[in-house]
């Protein structure tokens, strides 16, 4: 009979099968440690690729942008960026004036970033937008590439190079055409919704005072024929009445779009009725000063006085109500609801007005140098609590304001190319 296992010799067998366990344990543990390390720093790398080509993609459709704003003879017509190094002056705008607008830049050793334009993916659409003149809608569409560069000889996507990362985005640009109904300081599409008080001060500035549809051809007749002005109310310039399809304030004919269209364009857009509505002065201009701030340089955000400065900006609100200081310079501001004013108001307006309701301009003190477009009921100056409502048709601000808001603008909506 063999001998039987003694006490030291079995405690000795369970050492030796714990040890080779704790062993195939940590490898496994180690093993598993590496693994998912590895799928987290592949993960991370993916990550980052796809973040720089994204990046890349958007610088590639704000050089876009600023191509269409670079041609001298607006609208444009023909996607052509050039290549003529030695042109006086030269122009630079693509490495590959064959496929369209296209720049290479080095990221990080042979990483190389690259984007874009092609010209088959720059489409105008302005007839599909409703027969717009042409080259006022553009369809823009940009690839991104991240590539290791390891031939200058090879294409970028052709071996021994190789392609790590690609991002497409698509975006679209229109050129504002702003087409006001009238030259004057303020438009009407009746002459019985205007009405101008005792604080009010109409300046034609050699053109007309106040300009409306005429009467004729509105159905039914209205019963007022001509505005209601106030025996102290200074009134500069002709009171004009225009034939339809003359005078035309819609949206479709000032800006050839809808004003949700527009809001998609612009450059400040505030989503909540301000004054009455929720929003008070104060939390408006702080949100402004916000916008502008991140948007702007610091100089377009706050005037050397203190006051909060809007500076060729396109702005989209709904109702508003003027409550305090604020000066608005070249720019184009689009109320789809009424204006109205408080006795604090004490605001600056150089540029175009365009009320989509009603505008009550009837408290505190409000200088508009350009034009004010009302689709709804207009009174002016007609309150107590007024140091003077003026209105000044300004042509040369006007056309300021056509070539400052009026340029290509991008649609801020993105969708990748297809």
């Amino acid at each position: 009979m063999g001998e039987r296992p003694t006490a030291d010799s079995e405690r000795g067998a369970a050492i030796l099968w714990a040890l080779i366990f704790v062993t195939i344990t940590a490898g496994l543990v180690v093993s598993q440690n590496a693994y998912t390390s590895a799928r987290r720093n592949s993960r991370d790398a993916r990550y980052n690729r796809a973040s720089m080509a994204e990046t890349f993609a958007r610088s590639g459709l704000q050089d876009a942008v600023g191509w269409f704003h670079g041609r001298a003879n607006q609208p444009i017509t023909d996607f052509s960026p050039a290549y003529d190094p030695h042109g006086i002056p030269p122009r630079i705008e693509t490495i590959a004036p064959d496929i369209g607008l296209v720049r290479e830049f080095p990221i990080n050793g042979n990483l190389w970033g690259r984007y874009e334009v092609r010209k088959t993916d720059a489409r105008d659409v302005s007839r599909e937008r409703g027969n717009l003149v042409p080259g006022s809608a553009w369809e823009l569409g940009v690839r991104a590439f991240i590539f290791r560069r390891r031939s200058a000889e090879a294409a970028f996507d052709q071996l021994p190079n190789q392609l790590v990362g690609t991002k497409s985005l698509s975006s679209e640009l229109r050129w504002l055409n702003i087409s006001t109904p009238a030259p004057a300081a303020l438009c009407v599409d009746e002459p019985g919704r205007a009405t101008l008080g005792s604080k009010a001060i109409l300046d034609g500035a050699g053109s007309i005072a106040i300009a409306y549809r005429d009467p004729a051809t509105l159905l039914p007749v209205p019963s007022i024929l001509t505005p209601l002005i106030d025996a102290a109310a200074i009134v500069t310039g002709a009171l004009q009445q225009l034939g339809s399809p003359t005078y035309d304030a819609t949206p479709a004919r000032v800006f050839a779009m809808s004003i949700d269209e527009l809001r998609t364009y612009s450059d400040v857009t505030l989503e909540t009725e301000v004054g009455g509505g929720g929003w008070d002065w104060a939390r408006l201009l702080a949100w402004l000063r916000s916008i502008l701030t991140h948007s702007a340089p610091a100089e377009d955000a706050v005037a050397t006085d203190s006051t909060p400065r809007i500076d060729g900006r396109l702005v989209v609100t709904k109702s508003l109500r003027l409550d305090g200081k604020l000066q608005i310079v070249n720019s184009l501001l689009v109320i789809d609801g009424n204006l109205t004013s408080s006795m604090a108001a004490d605001v600056q307006i150089d540029g175009i007005v365009y009320v989509n309701g009603d505008a009550t301009l009837a408290a505190g003190k409000i200088d508009i140098n350009g034009l004010l477009v009302v689709r709804g009921t207009a009174k002016i100056g007609t309150g107590f609590l007024s140091t003077g409502i003026t209105l000044r048709y300004d042509a040369a601000r006007i056309e300021q304001v056509r070539r400052t808001v009026g340029r290509y603008r991008e649609q801020r909506s993105r969708n990748p190319v297809q």
